[in-house]
């Protein structure tokens, strides 16, 4: 009778433990949107277009892959990157490779505000991203 008890104790111990368990700041998935300059490939011309940005972080939060499509194109890219996590000021950077000095997308918080930032060519981007919230 004494280990049943126990082990119901045990029981209600972990569950209510694992009820209190914070989620990481880190969602699992981030999304935003852009205004962004694509070309015409047969005439040349620039267009404005809307683009879309989607950021999906692997279970260990190591890896993150990065989808960017354009609002009324048939275009869209998906590459992986590695990540580093910094819990101190809740932000985040992806890299090509582990190790690598070049950073390519850049996370942090400004205003109260998730900020994602990138190069293309000369200019730097930067859009305001937000969480997926998935329960």
């Amino acid at each position: 009778m004494k280990r049943i008890l126990t082990l119901l104790a045990v029981i209600v111990c972990l569950c209510s433990c694992e009820k209190e368990k914070k989620h990481h700041w880190l969602s699992m998935e981030w999304v935003g949107q852009y205004e962004t300059q694509v070309q015409n490939n047969d005439t040349g011309e620039y267009t404005t277009v809307t683009a879309g940005i989607v950021l999906t972080f692997s279970d260990d939060k190591t890896q993150c892959t990065v989808k960017r499509s354009y609002s009324g194109l048939l275009s869209m890219n998906s590459k992986t990157y590695y990540a580093d996590v910094y819990d101190e000021d809740k932000s985040f950077a992806l890299r090509e490779h582990p190790g690598d000095v070049e950073l390519i997308y850049i996370s942090e918080i400004v205003s109260g505000k998730r900020i994602l930032k990138w190069r293309e060519g000369p200019e730097e981007s930067s859009i305001k991203i937000e969480a997926i919230l998935l329960e």
